[in-house]
């Protein structure tokens, strides 16, 4: 990241991002069956893993 371009907690936000991001893939081609928030749809993994994806998306956009 160039230093102009950085605000304090961007590199947070990016991996909460990237992390929620794969996490919710991880989960979607997992095998074994988990807990379900939806059963059979939405594990709770990837139920936690939309929110996260979206308030870092909203936290990055927000600072710029």
């Amino acid at each position: 990241m160039r230093r102009r371009d950085r605000f304090q907690g961007k590199l947070i936000w990016y991996y909460l991002l990237f992390y929620s991001a794969a996490r919710f893939g991880i989960e979607y081609f997992r095998g074994d069956p988990r807990g379900f928030l939806i059963p059979g749809y939405l594990s709770v993994s990837q139920a936690i893993g939309i929110p996260a994806f979206l308030i870092a998306i909203y936290m990055l956009l927000r600072k710029k």
